[in-house]
């Protein structure tokens, strides 16, 4: 077994993992649904969050000072994920037949990984998720009260963002349940431990220096 974690038996993850990676076809719409999750953070589409970010920002900061913000956040994120996975090592799933025995397609495509780590742990696209929904909660819209419900709803959103973006990554094959656990802690870690909001400061200062050059 890949994993042998006290997590991992404590919650089955081990049986969980094979029945998602087992799974056969499913409804052309959920299949388009998944695909869009698990291909959400390639890299190639990260110009895309930056463009979307920057349009849904209600302060006044400036756009390029959104955008330079996010791809810092982006750039600390992906460094910490790329130091775990050199430490822990794990391999990735062996992906699976497109086809079953009585010709089912599976999965629509492989996603493109030529891109991305040969290791799993922690997931990157999903510590790049939690990381957007940190943006986004904490310092696009941080809430203004207590009983801000717009700010509940965005993270009900968030959740359901992430949920869908781990489901994707392990459905593709390209994780373990676990990965995905490790990327949303990471991404937490980097958060509440005041790593992001150092850099995103530091930024912000050489941004406001540069426009007022």
């Amino acid at each position: 077994r890949i994993y042998n974690t006290m997590l991992s038996d404590l919650l089955n993850l081990h049986k969980f993992n094979k029945s998602i990676h087992t799974l056969y076809s499913t409804p052309h719409p959920i299949e388009i649904v998944c695909f869009l999750f698990g291909y959400a953070f390639n890299p190639v589409s990260i110009p895309l969050w930056c463009i979307l970010l920057a349009t849904m920002s209600p302060s006044k900061s400036p756009p390029i000072e959104v955008v330079v913000s996010y791809i810092a956040t982006v750039v600390t994120t992906l460094i910490a994920t790329e130091v775990g996975k050199f430490s822990f090592a794990t391999t990735r799933p062996k992906r699976q037949s497109y086809l079953s025995a009585d010709k089912i397609i599976r999965r629509y495509a492989y996603l493109v990984t030529s891109l991305k780590s040969k290791h799993s742990f922690p997931s990157g696209d999903v510590a790049q998720a939690t990381n957007v929904c940190f943006f986004l909660l904490r310092i696009l819209n941080p809430p203004a009260d207590d009983d801000d419900i717009a700010h509940y709803r965005t993270m009900a959103m968030c959740v359901i963002f992430l949920v869908g973006v781990s489901f994707a990554r392990v459905f593709y094959h390209c994780h373990w349940i676990e990965d995905c656990l490790g990327g949303i802690l990471l991404s937490t870690l980097l958060y509440e431990g005041g790593i992001v909001s150092y850099v995103i400061l530091n930024t912000n200062k050489c941004i406001s220096v540069w426009l007022t050059e």
